[in-house]
């Protein structure tokens, strides 16, 4: 489940702006780089900016899907090689909750 308070947050925020949401919970990790691939491919030259907002579990450089891992070079790589953003802001939000004692990856499991 999303965490609730930055959620809300980035709900308000986005509407302030007037941005496109897109909210998925609970996300495939092959899904969510589809998703991610076919945004880089998009032409995005009517847009004054890009942001992607993932709040998941993860480690080390990467992010867990609920059945996968992905790593974040991979998933900002089709965003920053896109052509139509060129010069114009990109911005990835984060919100990853460390591996602990006992905490798996379904993937994992």
């Amino acid at each position: 489940m999303l965490n609730g308070m930055l959620f809300e947050l980035l709900q308000v925020t986005v509407v302030k702006i007037k941005i496109v949401l897109l909210v998925i919970s609970d996300i495939l990790g092959g899904i969510l780089h589809i998703l991610h691939i076919t945004a880089g491919r998009e032409n995005h030259s009517d847009s004054d900016c890009f942001g992607v907002a993932v709040l998941s579990h993860g480690d080390n450089d990467v992010i867990y899907g609920v059945d996968s891992i992905i790593a974040l070079d991979n998933f900002v790589a089709p965003i920053k090689s896109c052509s139509s953003l060129v010069g114009k802001p990109k911005i990835f939000i984060f919100q990853v909750r460390i591996k602990l004692f006992g905490f798996k990856c379904r993937y994992g499991d």
